[in-house]
């Protein structure tokens, strides 16, 4: 009996154990999917916010989500349209990490075109993607769309015009295309299109669709040319619509301010009433009044303006570029010394290296931009930022250092690569490109433009000449119709006093790639040591009519002696 009691109670504590053991398995095999059920339902609760304009909703619900899955493709995208919202450069951040969890030509677009709102010229984010999408998205009506604002941006109007003829033959009834193209032809050199493109604007102006672009066309076309009185007319009849942007009243300011309008003062008091609860909109008015040379009154307005909206980064950053166009270093100190610009503070520790650089305090400037270094690092947008400011103050030697830092730390970019390969040449640093070469080389040790201009810069400082002798045989081997690879090959003969043989080889080349100042300049000192002094001069010339390196100077001046 006793036995037989005491296995019962054991039968029955063992059921309900198992049973605990089941219930803790289940709930631990509930936790995914409680987990995915909470972030399903805050993703779905931050786009429905972002939708319905209640953006601190939607900001709180994308970060519960993120916290849950980083990855999570609606909430980064919440992130990217809040970001792009509130005109903040980490939209870039955003719209890269929604293209690296889905990299659809949609997303990569969307990157192209935000990158474009806030990257400063020469836009190498936005050209690296224009530039890879090119062969696989002739038919995106979009891709032509940003291709064609990236060429209106770097002046390239044939160009622009060619994208946009593209979109039209994709979307032939969509009248937009035709009013941009339109704008585009609106600039052009050719007076007769210029004209006509002025007529087909001024025709389409009274459209309720998209009349306010052709009207801001006609508005920025006449201002570019200083004609106010024209560019007032359109601005006046734009600012009047209900469809016009806050854009185009700071472009109305812009145009009474070069017209020297009576109506100006009681413009800008209308607009200082209207963006008095508006921090984005209040931070613009203060940029564009700086713009105008009337940083002090922006700076007096803004601190006019409720503490809570001068505390924010947007409205801090118009004030700190006040107190920059003013140079006053000290005012500028002081206003940053207090702040925190949140995912701008790398700009606002820039800008105090900056300000106390120019009070002589380098040692306290150097520990803020060495700051804003470490803060940038953390995405390739930002360091480009960094860098384009650095080379807007003329600090020739931090842009390099970041772009250097960008090119290391996030390899797949190629933009960090041709910044400083376009700083180089524009500054005929030789030996700065070769250092750029050496570190291309060493990441893509078989490519032969790499090796080939490793070699060619080898030759010019006179350093590793055995490999560079046998890399430039062995990227000519490879390519025998590549002019650049024959005119490397050849000089590398020629080096080693095997002239006639190198004549021998370049001379392969047609007579218009000979005259390409890159292949004149060699073939010029090769017909000079061969005693072909008549023929050397044609050919040095046009090397010496064309921006050369110094050392490529150097071997045209040593030939020239020699004729």
């Amino acid at each position: 009996m006793i036995v037989r009691g005491f296995s019962e109670w054991k039968m029955k504590k063992l059921v309900i154990l198992s049973l605990l053991l089941i219930l803790a398995a289940a709930a631990w095999l509930a936790r995914p999917v409680y987990r995915a059920h909470k972030e399903k339902k805050f993703a779905a609760q931050a786009s429905s916010a972002l939708a319905k304009k209640e953006f601190r909703n939607a900001l709180l619900s994308a970060q519960q989500v993120l916290v849950l899955n980083s990855n999570n493709l609606a909430a980064c995208r919440v992130m990217a349209d809040l970001a792009d919202l509130s005109r903040s450069p980490l939209a870039m951040v955003w719209r890269r990490r929604v293209v690296e969890i889905e990299p659809t030509l949609t997303n990569r677009l969307m990157l192209a075109s935000c990158a474009l709102r806030f990257e400063q010229a020469p836009f190498p984010i936005t050209s690296q993607i224009v530039k890879e999408l090119g062969e696989s998205a002739p038919d995106d009506v979009t891709f032509h769309l940003v291709a064609a604002q990236l060429a209106l941006k770097q002046n390239r109007l044939a160009a622009g015009e060619k994208h946009f003829e593209q979109a039209i033959r994709l979307q032939p009834t969509n009248e937009l295309h035709r009013i941009n193209l339109a704008i585009m032809r609106l600039e052009s050199r050719n007076t007769n299109v210029s004209a006509q493109a002025h007529a087909d604007l001024e025709r389409l102006q009274g459209g309720a669709a998209w009349g306010v672009q052709a009207q801001r066309a006609l508005m920025v076309h006449h201002l570019s040319r200083r004609q106010f009185a024209e560019a007032e007319h359109f601005s006046a009849a734009l600012v009047r619509r209900t469809n016009s942007a806050f854009s185009d009243k700071l472009e109305h300011l812009t145009v009474l301010h070069g017209g020297k309008s009576p109506q100006l003062q009681s413009f800008v008091a209308m607009l200082q009433r209207d963006v008095g609860t508006n921090v984005f909109a209040a931070a613009d008015l203060a940029t564009r009044l700086t713009e105008l040379g009337s940083g002090r009154e922006a700076i007096a307005w803004a601190k006019s303006l409720p503490a809570s909206m001068q505390d924010e980064p947007a409205l801090s950053f118009a004030v700190a570029s006040a107190y920059f166009s003013l140079r006053q270093w000290r005012e500028l100190e002081s206003a940053l010394q207090a702040q925190q610009w949140k995912e701008r503070d790398f700009v606002r520790q820039a800008l105090l290296a900056c300000a106390l650089r120019q009070q002589k305090v380098t040692d306290v400037a150097d520990v803020h931009w060495n700051e804003a270094v470490r803060l940038a690092t953390t995405r390739p947008e930002l360091l480009g930022s960094l860098a384009q400011m650095a080379s807007a103050w003329g600090w020739t030697n931090e842009a390099e250092t970041v772009l250097w830092r960008a090119a290391k730390d996030f390899p797949k970019e190629r933009w960090p690569i041709e910044s400083l390969q376009a700083g180089y040449v524009r500054m005929k640093n030789t030996r700065g490109l070769y250092e750029l070469t050496t570190f291309a080389l060493e990441r893509q040790p078989t490519n032969f433009l790499a090796q080939n201009n490793w070699a060619t810069l080898s030759f010019l400082l006179g350093t590793n000449l055995a490999k560079a002798h046998q890399l430039a045989r062995q990227v000519y081997d490879r390519n025998t119709n590549n002019f650049g690879f024959v005119s490397t090959y050849a000089y590398s003969l020629h080096l080693q006093g095997k002239t006639t043989e190198a004549l021998k080889i370049i001379e392969t080349l047609r007579p218009a790639q000979l005259e390409d100042p890159s292949v004149a300049s060699y073939y010029g000192v090769m017909l000079a040591a061969a005693g072909q002094g008549e023929k050397a001069r044609r050919y040095l010339a046009k090397a010496e009519a064309a921006p050369i390196l110094p050392e490529e100077l150097g071997i045209i001046a040593d030939a020239r002696k020699k004729l």
